[in-house]
């Protein structure tokens, strides 16, 4: 899987932290029937009912470190 790396301005693999990061996210997601969504309008996050869409929209996350 690849990622946008904003340091490095270009797509990258996905770094193993990351991956794992996001696996456990959706892990405690799962466990909890919650995850994130992003609320648009005044740029929040959402805790709602568990939604695999929200967890793939998270995979999409931009590498930023």
């Amino acid at each position: 899987m690849e990622m946008w790396n904003k340091i490095e301005r270009k797509m990258v693999k996905t770094p193993s932290k990351q991956a794992k990061f996001l696996k456990d996210i959706d892990r405690l997601s799962k466990k909890y029937n919650l995850s994130i969504s992003h609320e648009d309008g005044h740029g929040a996050f959402v805790i709602e009912e568990y939604r695999e869409y929200n967890i793939k929209w998270m995979q999409n996350a931009i590498i930023n470190w």
